[in-house]
């Protein structure tokens, strides 16, 4: 919907200013007070072509998306961010559009069936106490949030997430990306196929990851930033960019700066590749010699155990669990007993660290919770 201004504005542009101006907009009638149904659908064709619907926040607040029930529906949404001039997606778990989506919001959603599908946002679905536009707080185990930015209104992101529960295939984890007006960034998979939001299986060995700029207006001085580089323990991370005849080690918040000139080489894809290095596993008990202290297994799932040396045994600690961001999230006591176990069931996902101690010695261990 586009409003320029109040109705004394001639929209044709012959009677005065074609410049907005502020305006009010008065809502009547009744809202939503009970579930609400939006039914959607596919012609049949392809991804790239059809089954994208556009819907709305039916409600006068905001809702949750994580929440709805989805049938025939990807658990993902895409919203256009002005501000940005750009995309931004959500998939449940990582993305730059966030899980709440704000009143009257208009999103983007896949139908995944001929037969249609729908969503369904029931009242327990709404959220009282944030607005949308929110960003997830926790930080994943083994994944990277990529940006190209021209300036502050013309900039594009994309995410790299390695997990158990997806494939290197297309599934529904993922987002296609869609194109932007100025500024485009992707991670491309074996079918030469964009995603702004590229989730992939478990990170073992070494892989390598091509990028896309493809789309990107010809201009100097781009700034290509990457975060959540330490969310990856076991391996190192690597640019290629062909162009320049570059391979550069990633730093957390590294930023490269990128001219897209009217060579096809700078542009086209081929121009950059991320290469995901395994670092050597010499054991992947963490031990601590001076203590004798091993942490196994690492990562875990539900439990983690804890085996002291001799010299410890029968002796008192105290430990506290810290997430990445120094956050303390669970604390106890322990007894240097051959085997201690503490249940991290109720940890989300992501890298921890583990401080023990006593009067006299203390350790710290990093640990992945899956």
């Amino acid at each position: 919907m586009l409003v320029r201004g109040d109705r004394g504005i001639d929209l044709k542009g012959t009677g005065g200013s074609t410049s907005p101006i502020a305006t009010t907009l008065k809502v009547t009638g009744s809202y939503v007070g009970t579930s609400a149904t939006i039914n959607v659908t596919n012609s049949g064709r392809t991804k790239l072509n059809n089954g994208i619907n556009f819907v709305g926040n039916p409600y006068p607040c905001t809702i949750d998306w994580d929440a709805l029930t989805l049938t025939n529906v990807d658990p993902s949404y895409l919203i256009y961010d002005p501000s940005g001039n750009r995309y931004r997606a959500w998939n449940g778990t990582t993305g730059g559009a966030g899980r709440y989506i704000s009143s009257g919001q208009a999103f983007l959603v896949y139908c995944t069936s001929t037969s249609g599908g729908s969503i369904t946002v029931n009242e327990s679905d709404k959220v009282t106490n944030t607005t949308g536009g929110s960003f997830f707080q926790t930080k994943l185990t083994n994944h990277l949030k990529i940006e190209l930015a021209y300036d502050t209104l013309n900039l594009d992101e994309t995410y790299i997430h390695f997990r158990e529960d997806a494939t290197d295939r297309s599934d529904r984890f993922d987002v296609r990306q869609v194109k932007n007006s100025g500024v485009n960034i992707a991670s491309i998979d074996s079918a030469n196929l964009a995603y702004n939001i590229n989730s992939l299986g478990n990170l073992t060995g070494s892989r390598r990851i091509p990028l896309s700029v493809e789309g990107t207006a010809i201009s100097n001085g781009f700034k290509l930033t990457f975060n959540d580089v330490a969310t990856f323990p076991f391996h190192k991370i690597y640019l290629i960019d062909n162009f320049k005849g570059t391979k550069t080690l990633l730093q957390e918040a590294a930023t490269f700066v990128v001219d897209i000139t009217a060579d096809k080489a700078s542009y086209q894809n081929g121009r950059f590749y991320l290469d995901f290095e395994e670092l050597p596993q010499t054991n992947i008990k963490k031990i601590n010699s001076d203590m004798g202290l091993v942490l196994f297994p690492n990562p875990a799932n539900d439990i983690i155990n804890l085996e002291f040396g001799n010299t410890l045994k029968n002796k008192n600690f105290q430990f506290n669990i810290s997430s990445i961001h120094g956050e303390s999230v669970l604390a106890g006591n322990l007894t240097a007993a051959e085997h201690n176990k503490i249940n991290i069931k109720n940890l989300a996902s992501g890298i921890y660290f583990i401080h023990i101690s006593n009067s006299e010695k203390s350790q710290s261990i990093q640990f992945i919770k899956k």
